[in-house]
Order: structure tokens, then C-alpha cells, then sequence
């Protein structure tokens, strides 16, 4: 990583996701997923675990991991995918359903903080006139 925190280019997409592709066929004939992951993976969050994510909420995860993860069939090895992180191969283990009631307050002050960012980004500019110090 950069010191800016972006991620410096250590191959093209092509290679990356050439590289994907090996590893899939690699595993869907057997190779075992856990040892893949502690060794080709380059996500520090589940790296060590075996790329395994445990109570990580769905809600924390880019768009197309949070549908891969979604719409994947349980034990089987998905197609690689992109995201702007890499490429991605997963294999689901289970899924958990949360009841609304708990979470609720956590979706109300989730919704809350983003009306105020829209207010505060967008609304509120127009209506400064001066601002005096």
C-alpha cells in the first residue's frame, strides 16, 4: 500500500485476472481452499484465516462482494469477479439472517447520518450567505 492508502499496481488487470482463473480451475478439481487463500490471497482481513469472514455484516462490503456472497450457492466455488479491490473467488459457507428489531436502531441511525451528510454537503451550502469569523 502507498502511503496515500491507495494500492500501488503490482500487475494489470489481465495478469490479475489470469491469475483468478488459474486458481478457480485449481480449485473447483479439488484444491483446498484454505490453503489457497493463506497463500495467494492479498486480503490482510481474511488472509490468516484461510480468507475465511466471520460476523462481518454483509452491509460492510462493496457492492459486488455483498451480491457474489448473496446469490452463491452455499459450499460451492464461485467464477472470479471484480471489484475494485482485485479479483475475487469465494465459497460460502453459511448464511445468517438478522430480525429487523435487532438492527433496527442501527439502520435508523445509519439512514440519519446520511440525510445529514446530504443536507450538510448539498442543502446547506445554498443557504449561507456570510460567514463572518
Amino acid at each position: 500500500m502507498k502511503p496515500d492508502g491507495t494500492f500501488e499496481d503490482f500487475r494489470t488487470d489481465e495478469e490479475a485476472k489470469a491469475i483468478a482463473i488459474d486458481l478457480y480451475q485449481q480449485l473447483i478439481v479439488g484444491a483446498d481452499f484454505e490453503n489457497f487463500a493463506k497463500e495467494y490471497s492479498e486480503d490482510q482481513g481474511s488472509r490468516d484465516n484461510g480468507g475465511l469472514y466471520v460476523d462481518v455484516p454483509v452491509s460492510q462490503w462493496v457492492p459486488e462482494f455483498k451480491q457474489a456472497t448473496l446469490e452463491q450457492e452455499i459450499g460451492k466455488i464461485g467464477v472470479p469477479f471484480k471489484t475494485d479491490f482485485g479479483y475475487h473467488i469465494i465459497r460460502v459457507e453459511k448464511r445468517n439472517t438478522t430480525e429487523l428489531n435487532d438492527i433496527r436502531e442501527q439502520i435508523l441511525s445509519e439512514l440519519a447520518y446520511e440525510k445529514l451528510s446530504e443536507y450538510v454537503s448539498e442543502i446547506l451550502p445554498s443557504k449561507i450567505i456570510e460567514i463572518n469569523f
